[in-house]
């Protein structure tokens, strides 16, 4: 039976917190929707809180999976749903208000949009969320946003996705442990063109952070995402979005716990830069002081021999680049 839209959740030992969730989607105005909890191999009875709303409300669907992470649950869930549009939610987040997913939902269908956003609010103070100083000038102001204007490829969860256009197109996410929305997002958005931005207060999220207990796979995956987004920057010539991930690669790299930093990992971080056009970036954003963060980076990557503030400088003023050994 088809819907207006299918709510996609994710849930990894979320036993307390997607009781919130679920209750918050179930109380919707809109009532035509399904609500497809995904188990990721919960161990913490996260199970039997899905059962009980399942058997509660058929609306609420339960795909039980052995742990395959995010990406792959999600990919689940699409290839499950039945509704004409799709929402994604993180199990730890909710709608921000009753109306919030009927509002866009209407939105999307009176602008014949294939993605459609609204406001992405901050759950801890309740601000608006943006992810660059350049936000303000697209988002957030009932029109249509060219993605090559943009160049956003955070906050995914904003918007909701016409169905068959997702499924036709084949678009799923990485089988990445960390980082699989961005690149997912950016595949979304090349293959559509952009989006309807509405000033809606739609998606309640808490953002997360660098977690030093992530294991060896999950930094992995996370600068996979990031080399995936790279290239494909590189290859449209998205230099706005190239550097905002130097950026983000910057700042990441400043976190990450020293286990992790072996040969294998230096190599993929080379493989990142090498898809950077550092003169394009420095173009579009001057503040970001690129030499300054290749010499941090180097100080806590601390290769051995040719290192990537040396590979940097070359390549700044050379244009040279010579791979980490």
């Amino acid at each position: 039976m088809n819907c207006k839209v299918s709510v996609i959740i994710p849930v990894y030992n979320m036993k307390k917190n997607v009781k919130i969730c679920l209750e918050n989607v179930l109380s919707q105005s809109l009532n035509d929707i399904e609500i497809i909890c995904i188990n990721d191999g919960s161990t913490d009875g996260t199970d039997k809180v899905l059962a009980g709303f399942a058997a509660a409300d058929e609306r609420v669907k339960v795909i039980n999976q052995k742990n395959s992470g995010s990406g792959a649950a999600r990919n689940a869930g699409i290839k499950f749903s039945c509704g004409e549009y799709l929402a994604f939610m993180d199990a730890d987040d909710y709608f921000f208000d009753k109306f919030a997913l009927e509002k866009l939902y209407d939105c999307a269908k009176n602008n014949s949009a294939v993605v459609c956003g609204g406001k992405l609010i901050d759950g801890r103070d309740k601000s608006v969320l943006y992810f660059s100083g350049t936000d303000k000038d697209f988002i957030y102001k009932n029109k249509f946003v060219e993605f090559f204007d943009y160049q956003e490829i955070y906050g995914y969860q904003a918007y909701i996705y016409k169905a068959d256009f997702i499924k036709t197109n084949g678009i799923l996410f990485k089988d990445y442990r960390r980082y699989q929305d961005p690149p997912w997002f950016l595949e979304v958005m090349l293959k559509c063109g952009g989006f309807y931005s509405s000033d809606i207060d739609f998606y309640v999220y808490f953002p997360g952070c660098i977690n030093p207990k992530w294991n060896k796979k999950q930094f992995n995956d996370l600068f996979s995402g990031i080399l995936d987004a790279a290239k494909v920057s590189g290859r449209y010539k998205l230099w706005k979005l190239q550097a905002l991930l130097y950026e983000r690669l910057s700042e990441t790299i400043k976190n990450i716990p020293h286990f992790v930093v072996d040969e294998e990992f230096k190599k993929l971080i080379d493989s990142i830069l090498r898809q950077f056009n550092f003169e394009q970036i420095n173009k579009i954003n001057t503040h970001l002081k690129i030499y300054d963060n290749a010499e941090i980076m180097y100080k806590r990557l601390k290769p051995k021999k040719k290192n990537f503030f040396q590979n940097i400088r070359r390549f700044l003023f050379f244009g040279e680049w010579s791979i980490v050994k």
